[in-house]
Parts: structure tokens; C-alpha cells; sequence
């Protein structure tokens, strides 16, 4: 068994590793302390070597096999992924086991790179900072995690110390706050009533905020009033500052009011909530969502910074994709985007859509629309939806039946 650990480890440990160096560089852009990465880098492989994999204990002398074939296999092949393991893992374990072992290991490896943040911190600046527990707050969330949102480590610690996973397939992980205990409760049980309220309205088959609607513009100085102006429920999560969601607020009615006024058709579209959950954007990878269903975008609380305007300006001045774009308009146009392909396209268009995509010259498409446009046919059509309801680009060389759609939409 020994030896089946010690090809574990060669095959996940670095990519666990660098999990862990990635996730601790956010970190430290979220705290403002910052470490050596070659310190952070040594730590996070020093964790990879020394962990036991305790999920792949209990096998049988045929299963050991084919997990030490399938290691082996991950090992020797350049560019495999751990979703390439995965596949290679059912055999020995099936689909749901193989899978869960690779979200169980990141989940670890995610809340392993915040309790070594926090250490670093302690030990070389001597700040005590307090680890948060954060879930994603969907349908999945489980019993156990979904009262943890938001908690401060002492509710939680003496029975995970070391922070998620908390069961099999978790997906929570852990920040750090200054805040004091009492506050990160107060907060995360206003948190839970404001969702829970929510919730029972969708099962309800209510629309939240349907017939709230003010006629008052931004900017809006309450969190409240933009919910109310709006006509959609606005969730701003535990650590994100209202200011910060409020900026976000401003800038999102402003250019919903203008892209409505160029674009009438545009008003059809339902936004149902608003979300502010950078720990759930941060695990998603993402900068911004769509949750069609639902019909909420999640949107980054810093995306009204001036340092993120900075940052879109330059890209757009250097003609960098959309799509890396930082700020708020960027994000808001793309996400509506998404929400426009749900409510208003018919199945031909759809079908149009998709079966262009197939064909499309990548590379032309990445030149004229993103390098983001190439990742699947939804991708494209909201890289250039957010170009061309912008103004900023009208026509492209790529994906003509796909513009005629959004011309159509836009009324162009």
C-alpha cells in the first residue's frame, strides 16, 4: 500500500501543490500581505508529499492494481489532466467514487493553502487573522456546510479543524478576516434569513422584487433603493463590503438604462437577482455568472474599482479579449449576454448558433471577437453580444448568421 501512496503523490501532489501556490497568491491579494512565492511555493509541496490520500484506503489487491496502472499511466503522459485521472480511476472505483476524489482533494488542498496563509501571517507579522467558512450556497450545499456559511472558526473548528472538506464531494472552502466572531455571525445568520426568504419566494413561484419597481435612476445611496429601482433581489455575501456592492449597484443601472435606451428589446430580459459572492466566484474561477434558471448574475464586488477601469481601459487600448476585461460594464454586458441567449432566442436560433460554431475559423474568431469566443458557441455569442451592443464593434469576419441574431435582438 505504501508504494500505491507514493505514485498517489507523484501523480496528484503536484498539481494539488499548485492549487495551493495559486490559492495563497489570492490570498495574499486579498489581505495585502504578501509572502516570498518561492516560501509559499516549498510550502504548498511540502503539504502534497506529506498527505496520506486517506481516500484510496480499503482497496482490495485487484483494485490496488488498477489504480497503481492508472497512476502510472497519469505519470508517464505529458499534458494529462486531473479529469484525464479521473477517467483512468474508474475502473477501480467507478464514476461517482473517481469523481468524488477529485473534488474531495481540492477542496482539501484549497482550505490547506488558507490555514498556511494564516500561519505565514501569525508567525512572520505577527497578525492573528480569523478563517471564515464559505460555501457555494446552491442546490448542492448540504445540511452539514450550509450553517457554516459565513461562521467564524470557533463555531466549527474543534470538529474540522483544518477547515473543508467536511464530508466526501465538499465544495466549501475558507478566507480570512479581521472581523471579530460576533460580527461574522451576526452577518452570516442575516446572511442565511435573507437567503432562506428568497428561496421560499422561488418556491413559491413568486418573483422577487416583482412589483417594486421605482422609477428612480442611480446613483442610489442605499443597497436597498437599487433593489427596489432595479426590480431584482440583491444578496451581498458575508465579507463583501455594501460600499463596494453598492459602487457595482450604480454602474450596473446605469448601463442597463443605457443599453435599453439604444436597445428596447433589451427590456424584455429578466434579471431576477443580483448576486455579490467573490468566494463563490473565486472557486468557480470566474469573474462573473449567469445562473439561467434562476435568472441571477453574480458579479465580482471590486469590478467598480478604479483599479479595475484601469485595467479594462488598458486591455481595451492593447485590444485584449473582452472577456479578461475587469470591469463592471464589461462583465454586466457579457452576463446579460447569457441571459439574452435563455429568454430570447428561439430553438432555431439556437440551433444556428451552435452548428455555426462547429465550422468558425478559431483562430479568426479569437483575433476579431476573444480568445475567450473559442471556448464553446454560448461563449462566442456573449463575446460578441457585450462588443456589439457596446457599440465598440459592430461587424466581424466570423460567425455571420450569429451576429443577424444579435442585430435582431439589438434592433440594428
Amino acid at each position: 500500500m505504501q508504494g500505491l501512496f507514493d505514485e498517489l503523490r507523484a501523480a496528484l501532489g503536484p498539481e494539488l501543490a499548485a492549487i495551493m501556490t495559486q490559492r495563497s497568491l489570492e490570498l495574499t491579494a486579498e489581505t495585502g500581505i504578501t509572502f516570498d512565492a518561492a516560501v509559499i511555493s516549498e510550502e504548498a509541496l511540502g503539504w502534497a508529499r506529506r498527505y496520506n490520500y486517506e481516500l484510496v484506503t480499503g482497496l482490495t489487491d485487484t483494485t490496488r492494481k488498477l489504480v497503481q496502472q492508472s497512476v502510472s499511466t497519469f505519470v508517464e503522459t505529458p499534458g494529462m489532466t486531473r479529469g484525464d485521472l479521473e477517467k483512468l480511476l474508474q475502473p477501480a472505483f467507478g464514476e461517482n467514487r473517481a469523481s468524488m476524489i477529485g473534488v474531495t482533494e481540492v477542496t482539501r488542498a484549497y482550505s490547506e493553502a488558507t490555514n498556511q496563509h494564516q500561519r505565514l501571517i501569525r508567525d512572520e507579522v505577527g497578525l492573528e487573522m480569523r478563517r471564515r467558512w464559505d460555501t457555494l450556497r446552491d442546490e448542492l450545499t448540504c445540511a452539514v456546510c450550509g450553517p457554516l456559511n459565513g461562521m467564524p472558526e470557533e463555531n466549527w473548528v474543534a470538529e474540522f479543524p483544518n477547515g473543508p472538506p467536511s464530508h466526501p464531494n465538499c465544495r466549501c472552502s475558507t478566507s480570512l478576516t479581521m472581523d471579530d466572531a460576533d460580527t461574522l455571525r451576526q452577518e452570516a445568520i442575516a446572511s442565511q434569513t435573507a437567503r432562506e426568504k428568497l428561496l421560499r419566494e422561488q418556491v413559491a413561484g413568486e418573483k422577487p422584487g416583482a412589483g417594486a419597481m421605482v422609477q428612480a435612476g442611480p446613483p442610489f445611496a442605499t443597497v436597498e433603493a437599487a433593489r427596489q429601482a432595479l426590480g431584482s433581489e440583491i444578496y451581498v455575501a458575508p465579507g463583501v463590503k455594501e460600499s463596494d456592492a453598492l459602487d457595482v449597484l450604480n454602474s450596473v443601472a446605469t448601463e442597463r438604462d443605457a443599453l435599453i435606451q439604444r436597445h428596447p428589446k433589451l427590456g424584455e430580459v429578466e434579471i431576477l437577482g443580483l448576486d455579490f459572492d467573490d468566494a463563490r466566484l473565486r472557486r468557480d474561477k470566474a469573474t462573473a455568472t449567469y445562473y439561467e434558471g434562476d435568472r441571477i448574475i453574480t458579479l465580482n464586488s471590486k469590478s467598480a474599482t478604479p483599479q479595475a477601469r484601469e485595467m479594462a481601459a488598458k486591455r481595451e487600448k492593447l485590444k485584449k479579449s473582452s472577456s479578461t476585461c475587469t470591469d463592471v460594464e464589461n462583465l454586466y454586458r457579457h452576463e446579460l449576454g447569457h441571459a439574452v441567449q435563455e429568454q430570447l432566442l428561439t430553438e432555431d436560433d439556437i440551433f444556428v448558433m451552435r452548428d455555426e460554431f462547429l465550422d468558425a475559423d478559431e483562430g479568426l474568431l479569437a483575433r476579431q471577437v476573444s480568445s475567450y469566443a473559442v471556448t464553446d458557441p454560448e461563449e462566442a455569442f456573449s463575446e460578441m453580444f457585450n462588443l456589439m451592443a457596446s457599440g465598440r464593434k459592430r461587424s466581424f469576419k466570423v460567425l455571420p448568421e450569429t451576429q443577424e441574431i444579435i442585430r435582431r435582438i439589438l434592433g440594428d
